[in-house]
């Protein structure tokens, strides 16, 4: 990729903005340097500068790169957001003026810098331990945003539970597919703890950490396919599907033994992944279901469903039946349930567990996966790059009736008992009903986990 207008900034700042998009973060970063040689004030590249070593866990470096966007462009939020990403902006600093006078501004004159500055003060109140400014904010920022998106929540839901309609469990009672063991999946909700797992899988000195791939729709896509064919195809035609998802794996890595893809909404896709790759790895990390609701509302990143508390429940809800709908109709090795909570409170044997049900010797860096350097591309790439923290688990307190609308759709994902009244309640998951999380029930005093 080479610019017509080799000393164009504006150029230079595209053309890693495409680098970027490729997951390409050397050749992004070249040219994003290239740009602020040329234009030091140029605040698009110092933010994609930014974004690219957050990637890299380089990040001091990164909150220099966002502060030096904030300096060339006080007006545009996703600054901000950088900065408060990174758990590096104050709610008591000047910066906060800012974006109280951006978070001002007609959401229909400005589209979602609004929004965005919302959430970037919401997060600053959050690590100042100020839940109720926070809450207040990240409401307020949610609605903008959610004017700002095309979401169908029918249209989604409908495909959730279509899936149980085109895998009963009468699919799955022949042999075919391709018999590879390099693909490894993980699966779940945004905010549940993937990218931790994944990190730690990575570090394993057999395993090679895709991120988050589109291979598998592509695939499809590429083979003129939709879903709905999967199950009525040839045990011929379904090997071919595997192999061919196989040799376009090992284009990330020809030397490893396991490949992951953590490509989350691929838990759609697990009666597929078991018809075409009858032998990859399939792990499902799960998170205690109010965590990962608000966490995912307290992120801007692109889940159309998760900028209001009750699309947000309701489409946990479709998901949690699919997942206990593959629970039934699949048998018990087909994919590893991992419990976040239970990563957190005994590590070590649940990272064990992990690298064993991948078929893998044990690997002591596995342990130590906050030392692996590699580019990491998610909301929570800067806390992969610490050791496990253990204080993002169900921290609520004393903020009212605000995430009543989760609550109420969430239903039969969690138990509400008797304490509610009082401002606690037990949450009981689909897939380990005997797991009773102690939380408060209308606040939001929590600490987002990895993933």
């Amino acid at each position: 990729m080479v610019s017509a207008r080799p000393n164009d900034p504006r150029a230079e700042c595209g053309i890693g903005d495409s680098y970027s998009r490729l997951f390409r973060t050397t050749e992004a970063l070249y040219h994003y340097n290239r740009a602020i040689a040329l234009a030091d004030s140029m605040a698009a590249a110092w933010r994609g500068r930014g974004h690219v070593l957050l990637e890299l866990g380089k990040i001091d470096e990164a909150q220099r790169s966002f502060e030096r966007a904030i300096t060339a462009d006080p007006k545009a939020p996703e600054n901000y957001m950088g900065l408060a990403d990174l758990g590096c902006l104050r709610a008591d600093s000047p910066m906060m003026r800012h974006l109280e006078e951006l978070a001002a501004l007609s959401p229909t004159d400005s589209e979602q810098v609004p929004g965005v500055a919302h959430l970037a003060m919401a997060k600053a109140f959050e690590d100042a331990g100020r839940y109720n400014d926070a809450l207040t904010h990240y409401i307020a920022g949610n609605a903008i945003l959610r004017g700002t998106v095309t979401y169908d929540e029918d249209v989604a839901l409908r495909q959730i539970r279509r899936m149980q309609e085109l895998f009963p469990s009468e699919v799955f009672t022949r042999e075919c597919g391709c018999e590879s063991e390099i693909p490894v999946f993980i699966v779940g909700m945004p905010r549940s703890g993937s990218t931790l797992v994944e990190q730690v899988l990575a570090s394993h000195h057999d395993v090679f950490g895709a991120g988050e791939t589109d291979l598998l729709p592509n695939l499809l896509q590429s083979h003129g396919l939709r879903t709905e064919a999967i199950p009525t195809l040839s045990n011929d035609v379904l090997t071919t599907l595997g192999r061919a998802y196989v040799s376009a794996l090992q284009g990330y890595s020809r030397r490893s033994k396991r490949i992951v893809n953590k490509s989350l909404g691929n838990y759609l896709m697990i009666g597929t992944i078991r018809l075409i790759l009858p032998k990859a790895k399939v792990i499902h990390i799960r998170r205690n279901a109010l965590d990962t609701c608000v966490s995912c509302f307290s992120k801007f990143m692109p889940c159309p469903f998760s900028y209001d508390l009750g699309e947000m429940g309701r489409h946990y809800r479709a998901y949690d039946t699919l997942m206990g709908h593959w629970r039934e109709v699949l048998p018990p090795s087909s994919f590893l349930d991992v419990s976040y909570e239970s990563m957190v409170a005994d590590f070590e044997t649940q990272a064990r567990r992990i690298v064993a049900f991948c078929g893998l010797g044990w690997d002591e860096r596995c342990l130590r996966f906050h030392e692996t350097r590699r580019a990491v591309r998610t909301v929570s790439a800067s806390q992969v790059r610490k050791p496990l923290y253990k204080g993002s688990s169900g921290r609520w307190n004393d903020c009212g009736d605000a995430l009543k609308p989760l609550l109420r759709e969430l239903g039969p994902c969690i138990e509400v008992t008797e304490e509610t009244a009082l401002g606690a309640h037990s949450v009981h998951t689909h897939s380990e009903p005997s797991q009773t999380v102690l939380a408060q029930a209308a606040c939001v005093n929590w600490k987002p986990a990895a993933g």
